[in-house]
Protein backbone atom coordinates (compact mmCIF):
# COMPACT_ATOMS: atom_id res chain seq x y z
CA UNK A 1 0.00 0.00 0.00
CA UNK A 2 1.40 3.44 -1.07
CA UNK A 3 1.86 5.52 2.12
CA UNK A 4 1.37 9.76 1.57
CA UNK A 5 2.07 11.84 4.61
CA UNK A 6 0.39 15.30 4.82
CA UNK A 7 1.76 18.62 7.43
CA UNK A 8 0.88 21.95 7.28
CA UNK A 9 1.50 24.65 9.61
CA UNK A 10 -2.24 26.04 9.85
CA UNK A 11 -2.43 25.06 13.66
CA UNK A 12 -0.41 26.40 16.17
CA UNK A 13 -1.01 23.57 18.49
CA UNK A 14 0.65 21.64 16.08
CA UNK A 15 3.96 22.59 15.13
CA UNK A 16 5.98 20.99 12.15
CA UNK A 17 7.98 18.66 14.83
CA UNK A 18 5.24 17.69 16.87
CA UNK A 19 3.48 16.53 13.56
CA UNK A 20 6.53 14.19 12.14
CA UNK A 21 6.45 12.56 15.64
CA UNK A 22 2.85 11.70 16.05
CA UNK A 23 3.16 10.55 12.14
CA UNK A 24 6.31 8.48 13.00
CA UNK A 25 4.54 6.64 16.26
CA UNK A 26 1.75 4.86 13.95
CA UNK A 27 4.54 4.75 10.85
CA UNK A 28 7.74 3.91 12.40
CA UNK A 29 9.33 3.94 8.51
CA UNK A 30 8.10 6.84 6.46
CA UNK A 31 11.26 7.38 4.36
CA UNK A 32 9.55 5.86 1.59
CA UNK A 33 6.57 8.09 1.88
CA UNK A 34 5.81 10.67 -0.05
CA UNK A 35 5.63 13.87 1.78
CA UNK A 36 2.92 16.84 0.87
CA UNK A 37 3.82 19.86 3.14
CA UNK A 38 2.11 23.24 2.94
CA UNK A 39 3.97 26.14 4.73
CA UNK A 40 1.81 29.12 4.60
CA UNK A 41 2.65 32.51 5.51
CA UNK A 42 1.03 34.58 8.30
CA UNK A 43 -1.38 36.22 6.18
CA UNK A 44 -2.62 33.21 4.43
CA UNK A 45 -3.18 31.53 7.54
CA UNK A 46 -5.41 34.18 8.48
CA UNK A 47 -7.46 33.86 5.55
CA UNK A 48 -8.27 30.49 5.83
CA UNK A 49 -8.91 29.63 2.06
CA UNK A 50 -8.28 26.40 0.64
CA UNK A 51 -7.06 27.43 -1.94
CA UNK A 52 -4.31 28.03 -0.02
CA UNK A 53 -3.54 24.17 0.58
CA UNK A 54 -1.82 23.53 -2.37
CA UNK A 55 -0.13 20.58 -1.43
CA UNK A 56 -3.17 19.35 -0.09
CA UNK A 57 -5.25 19.23 -3.07
CA UNK A 58 -2.31 18.17 -4.86
CA UNK A 59 -2.23 15.19 -2.53
CA UNK A 60 -5.69 14.36 -2.58
CA UNK A 61 -6.58 14.97 -6.90
CA UNK A 62 -8.10 12.00 -8.32
CA UNK A 63 -5.88 11.24 -11.16
CA UNK A 64 -2.86 8.89 -10.58
CA UNK A 65 -4.54 6.34 -8.09
CA UNK A 66 -2.06 3.55 -7.27
CA UNK A 67 -2.47 -0.26 -7.64
CA UNK A 68 -2.49 -1.96 -4.13
CA UNK A 69 -4.30 1.05 -2.13
CA UNK A 70 -3.06 3.97 -0.42
CA UNK A 71 -2.62 5.24 2.94
CA UNK A 72 -2.69 8.98 3.56
CA UNK A 73 -0.98 9.53 7.24
CA UNK A 74 -2.28 13.41 8.60
CA UNK A 75 -3.33 14.95 11.65
CA UNK A 76 -6.79 16.34 11.88
CA UNK A 77 -6.80 19.92 12.74
CA UNK A 78 -3.87 20.08 9.85
CA UNK A 79 -6.04 18.70 7.58
CA UNK A 80 -8.22 21.61 7.01
CA UNK A 81 -9.58 24.88 8.69
CA UNK A 82 -13.26 23.95 9.50
CA UNK A 83 -15.37 20.49 10.01
CA UNK A 84 -16.53 21.78 6.41
CA UNK A 85 -13.59 21.38 5.08
CA UNK A 86 -12.08 18.08 6.74
CA UNK A 87 -15.33 16.36 5.64
CA UNK A 88 -14.50 17.43 2.18
CA UNK A 89 -11.10 16.53 2.60
CA UNK A 90 -12.14 12.91 3.88
CA UNK A 91 -14.74 12.98 0.91
CA UNK A 92 -11.69 13.68 -1.80
CA UNK A 93 -9.75 11.26 -0.13
CA UNK A 94 -12.43 8.50 -0.38
CA UNK A 95 -12.68 9.04 -4.15
CA UNK A 96 -9.47 8.43 -4.56
CA UNK A 97 -9.94 5.06 -2.75
CA UNK A 98 -7.72 6.26 0.09
CA UNK A 99 -7.72 5.02 3.79
CA UNK A 100 -6.86 7.92 6.11
CA UNK A 101 -5.03 7.93 9.23
CA UNK A 102 -5.66 10.38 11.51
CA UNK A 103 -2.97 10.03 13.84
CA UNK A 104 -3.41 12.79 16.58
CA UNK A 105 -6.74 10.41 17.52
CA UNK A 106 -5.92 7.15 16.63
CA UNK A 107 -8.97 6.92 14.23
CA UNK A 108 -8.66 5.47 10.37
CA UNK A 109 -10.86 5.99 8.10
CA UNK A 110 -11.49 3.65 5.26
CA UNK A 111 -13.27 5.00 1.76
CA UNK A 112 -16.51 3.41 2.38
CA UNK A 113 -16.25 4.39 6.24
CA UNK A 114 -19.35 4.74 8.30
CA UNK A 115 -20.85 7.51 10.11
CA UNK A 116 -19.48 6.70 13.96
CA UNK A 117 -15.73 7.03 12.28
CA UNK A 118 -16.48 10.26 10.72
CA UNK A 119 -17.62 11.62 13.91
CA UNK A 120 -14.57 10.40 15.68
CA UNK A 121 -12.68 12.34 13.69
CA UNK A 122 -14.60 15.39 13.91
CA UNK A 123 -14.53 14.67 17.59
CA UNK A 124 -10.30 14.93 17.17
CA UNK A 125 -10.69 17.73 14.80
CA UNK A 126 -12.49 19.70 17.75
CA UNK A 127 -10.12 18.44 19.97
CA UNK A 128 -7.11 20.10 18.09
CA UNK A 129 -8.64 22.93 17.59
CA UNK A 130 -9.74 23.49 21.12
CA UNK A 131 -6.33 22.69 22.15
CA UNK A 132 -5.08 25.24 19.82
CA UNK A 133 -7.15 28.04 21.61
CA UNK A 134 -6.40 27.06 24.90
CA UNK A 135 -2.52 27.46 23.90
CA UNK A 136 -2.61 30.95 22.56
CA UNK A 137 -4.82 32.18 25.83
CA UNK A 138 -1.75 30.77 28.07
CA UNK A 139 0.27 32.11 25.99
CA UNK A 140 -0.65 35.42 24.57
CA UNK A 141 -4.49 36.20 26.08
CA UNK A 142 -3.99 35.59 29.71
CA UNK A 143 -2.81 37.96 31.82
CA UNK A 144 0.75 38.90 32.85
CA UNK A 145 1.09 36.64 35.46
CA UNK A 146 -0.14 33.37 33.37
CA UNK A 147 2.86 34.39 30.38
CA UNK A 148 5.18 34.68 33.23
CA UNK A 149 4.09 31.32 34.45
CA UNK A 150 4.25 29.82 30.90
CA UNK A 151 7.53 31.44 30.19
CA UNK A 152 9.06 30.13 33.31
CA UNK A 153 7.30 26.92 32.71
CA UNK A 154 9.17 26.88 29.27
CA UNK A 155 12.23 27.08 30.45
CA UNK A 156 12.21 24.47 32.84
CA UNK A 157 11.28 22.02 29.97
CA UNK A 158 14.15 23.28 28.18
CA UNK A 159 16.14 21.47 30.91
CA UNK A 160 14.91 18.25 29.93
CA UNK A 161 14.14 19.10 26.24
CA UNK A 162 17.05 16.65 25.03
CA UNK A 163 16.42 13.80 26.49
CA UNK A 164 12.29 14.04 26.49
CA UNK A 165 12.61 11.40 23.73
CA UNK A 166 15.58 8.92 24.85
CA UNK A 167 14.18 5.95 26.46
CA UNK A 168 17.17 5.60 29.19
CA UNK A 169 15.15 8.75 31.41
CA UNK A 170 12.50 7.63 33.25
CA UNK A 171 9.80 10.00 33.10
CA UNK A 172 9.14 10.69 36.84
CA UNK A 173 12.76 11.37 36.77
CA UNK A 174 13.17 14.00 34.12
CA UNK A 175 9.59 16.04 35.63
CA UNK A 176 11.15 15.97 38.83
CA UNK A 177 14.51 17.26 37.69
CA UNK A 178 13.04 20.03 36.15
CA UNK A 179 10.47 20.57 38.76
CA UNK A 180 7.06 20.40 36.33
CA UNK A 181 4.28 17.88 36.73
CA UNK A 182 3.79 15.86 33.52
CA UNK A 183 1.11 17.63 32.34
CA UNK A 184 2.62 20.59 32.01
CA UNK A 185 6.02 18.76 30.69
CA UNK A 186 3.78 17.43 27.95
CA UNK A 187 2.01 21.02 27.34
CA UNK A 188 5.48 22.22 26.24
CA UNK A 189 7.35 19.39 25.20
CA UNK A 190 4.53 17.22 23.84
CA UNK A 191 3.60 13.72 24.21
CA UNK A 192 6.18 11.74 25.86
CA UNK A 193 5.09 8.25 24.14
CA UNK A 194 5.05 10.06 20.90
CA UNK A 195 8.68 11.31 21.59
CA UNK A 196 9.88 8.47 22.49
CA UNK A 197 8.49 6.71 19.43
CA UNK A 198 9.89 9.41 17.05
CA UNK A 199 13.55 8.38 18.55
CA UNK A 200 13.13 4.73 17.93
CA UNK A 201 11.99 5.53 14.02
CA UNK A 202 14.81 7.92 13.52
CA UNK A 203 17.17 5.40 15.17
CA UNK A 204 15.48 2.32 12.68
CA UNK A 205 16.03 4.65 9.85
CA UNK A 206 19.62 5.65 11.12
CA UNK A 207 20.74 1.89 11.48
CA UNK A 208 19.42 0.67 8.41
CA UNK A 209 20.93 3.49 6.22
CA UNK A 210 24.37 2.27 7.97
CA UNK A 211 23.13 -1.31 6.76
CA UNK A 212 22.98 -0.10 3.45
CA UNK A 213 25.99 1.77 3.52
CA UNK A 214 27.88 -1.16 5.09
CA UNK A 215 26.34 -3.95 2.07
CA UNK A 216 27.40 -1.22 -0.45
Amino acid sequence: MTARIYISNICPAWPIERQQAAIAAELPDWSGARVFRDDLDPKQRQAHRDTSLVERGNMLRRAGRPRGGEAIYAVAACLAWTEAGLLDALAQAAQRGATVHLVDAGVTLAPSENGASLRKALAAFAASRRRQAEEQHGRRGGTASGQRRWDAAEAKAQIIKARWGDPTWRTDDLCREAGLTYLTAKRHLGSRPIALAATAAAQKRAAKRQAKAVAA
